[in-house]
């Protein structure tokens, strides 16, 4: 059922994930073509944000804390292994893997080559000031409207 902290969380989640995918973008290589690489992973943080941060809300500011750093982990997989398979799918239509296990070997290594690129400050910051925002507004939003 909508709420009014299911709404917040996943709009504030959705858009601290699209101000991060800016954020992220001048780490990847050069002419490396994004798409609609901030609109899908905005998309993907709302649905996050809505079942996660918004569904738990109303147990206490430390639970919608605690709840907001599960879902920023729970985020952080999906897009990683979503961006990764796209990249795997992409690159297997041309040919470039022998066999199945290698194409989902290089869907893991992928994930870990992204994931570090994640680890720049710029980023971890403006996903746990984001996150921490998300989470309070969802609570206080779960408390004001009943």
């Amino acid at each position: 059922m909508p709420t009014a902290a299911k709404l917040i969380a996943a709009i504030f989640f959705a858009v601290t994930t699209m101000i991060a995918s800016e954020l992220f973008k001048p780490y990847m290589p050069e002419g490396y073509q994004f798409g609609y690489f901030t609109y899908m992973n905005g998309a993907i943080a709302a649905s996050v944000g809505w079942k996660l941060i918004g569904g738990r809300a109303g147990r206490g500011v430390t639970s919608a804390i605690n709840n907001g750093v599960t879902a920023l982990v729970a985020l952080a997989l999906v897009l990683l292994f979503t961006h990764s398979f796209r990249l795997m799918i992409l690159q297997s239509t041309g040919i470039g893997y022998g066999s199945l296990s290698e194409a989902l070997q290089d869907v893991a290594q992928k994930m870990v080559d992204h994931g570090l690129l994640l680890l720049n400050t710029d980023i971890l910051v403006a996903f746990g000031l984001g996150t921490f925002l998300t989470a309070i507004l969802a609570e206080a939003a779960s408390r004001r409207w009943r």
